[in-house]
């Protein structure tokens, strides 16, 4: 999970459609939104979508139909002839309604992909600007332990002379200085990413001494009563998918018999005593002769397969809604049982009872490094518990509208 967080700038690439003030870091936040390539994108494509859902709810386009020859007829006048007729197509409800019905699907579509990045853009912001306060963190806890462990072993290298076990102490000191060393420079290089990927997205760099940082909530939201809303962005792909299936179905059961065509009529031929002119009426109706059922009958089976993915979809989102609930509720219980900053603390009680001789030097080592573990296990737990909130926020149509109550400056 911490992998892809890093990476979340690489998937709006493109760069930002404006430059905004950062002041904070929700402000980053909310040009995020406001900005990404993918969210410009997909609401790009929502007003050709409007377009479109438009243009179906209008009466197709006449036809000129145009004819003409030379009349050569036995024992008749010889000369041009000429015809012609403007042809209306009068559809029937169920054809029409097909063709309005999928336009007006798309169109939901597209608002609904839009919708889609913003949340998945307001997650993934929140998840970098979450993150780079806890790899602050750990980078203080790895300078402390590097700087102790800088002292002991300097120490250690001031005495005349060393007896066996101090050797062993001092290359136990030294292996675990350069461990921390490397992590070090690996947390720096995930801020760095996280930092320059957010500057991509923003348009503008973030000042290095600004901390753009988000906090967990100090009171977790009780999230026992939450229900998956009918109007987010889950269900409301599953339900604009099955829209779809239902006018392709409408649009294949009306192919047979789709409208008639009619419309004035007039032309003119060669007579006796001149030209002779023709006016009427022109229609044209489809006759079903060779086309069967087999179309309507695919798209009756294509409806019953999109109605049966969609309550099998529902089953499982409700499932998985329920467990997102438990995984919340378990992660708020055991976070709100640790106290970070006791951990935290719990670094200069080593290094007292270490210098007093209480500890060995092999305990001590370790007791740094159970200090950085358990932080870091504090936050990649702390993390799940927020990407479980977030998730449960956009299934309730929610997280874009709540956002304020999401994230603690």
């Amino acid at each position: 999970m911490q992998k892809s967080i890093f990476l979340i700038a690489f998937a709006w690439c493109a760069g930002a459609n404006a430059a905004c003030p950062i002041r904070k870091a929700s402000d980053i936040l909310n040009c995020a939104i406001a900005t990404a390539p993918n969210i410009a994108n997909a609401n790009a494509l929502v007003p050709v979508a409007k377009i479109n859902a438009d243009l179906a709810r209008r009466w197709l386009n006449p036809e000129l139909e145009l004819g003409g020859g030379y009349s050569a007829e036995y024992d008749a006048p010889r000369g041009m002839q000429y015809d012609a007729a403007l042809m209306f197509t009068i559809e029937t409800p169920a054809r029409r309604g097909a063709r309005t019905g999928r336009a007006n699907a798309e169109y939901a579509a597209a608002n609904i992909s839009a919708e889609e990045q913003k949340e998945a853009v307001a997650s993934s912001v929140m998840a970098a600007l979450n993150r780079l306060r806890q790899l602050d963190r750990e980078l203080a806890v790895l300078a402390e332990a590097t700087a102790t462990f800088g002292k002991v072993i300097k120490k250690y290298k001031s005495r005349p002379a060393l007896s066996p076990e101090d050797k062993v102490s001092l290359e136990l000191f030294q292996i675990a200085l350069n461990v921390n060393k490397i992590e070090h420079d690996r947390a720096r290089q995930d801020q760095r990413i996280l930092k320059t990927g957010l500057a991509t997205i923003l348009g503008v760099e973030i000042p290095g001494k600004f901390k753009p940082f988000l906090s967990a909530p100090s009171i977790w939201p009780d999230l026992s009563a939450a229900e998956i809303s009918a109007d987010s962005v889950d269900l409301s792909k599953e339900n604009i998918t099955f829209d779809i299936a239902k006018a392709n179905y409408l649009d294949a059961k009306s192919a047979m018999f789709p409208g008639i065509r009619v419309g004035p009529y007039a032309g003119t031929r060669p007579g006796d005593f001149g030209k002779i002119d023709t006016f009427g009426v022109k229609m044209a109706i489809p006759v079903p002769f060779f086309s069967g059922g087999k179309n309507s009958e695919m798209g009756k089976m294509m409806v019953d397969a999109a109605e049966q993915s969609m309550q099998f979809k529902k089953t499982a989102m409700a499932n998985d809604f329920t467990m997102l609930k438990e995984k919340y509720r378990v992660g708020v219980k055991s976070i709100s049982g640790i106290d970070i900053t006791v951990l935290e603390k719990s670094h200069a009680t080593a290094d007292k009872m270490f210098a007093s001789g209480r500890i060995s030097s092999s305990l001590f080592i370790e007791a740094h490094r159970q200090v950085l573990d358990g932080i870091k296990t504090y936050h990649e737990y702390e993390m799940e518990t927020l990407g479980a909130m977030w998730r449960i926020y956009a299934l309730q149509h929610k997280l874009l509208t709540n956002l304020k109550e999401l994230y603690h400056e």
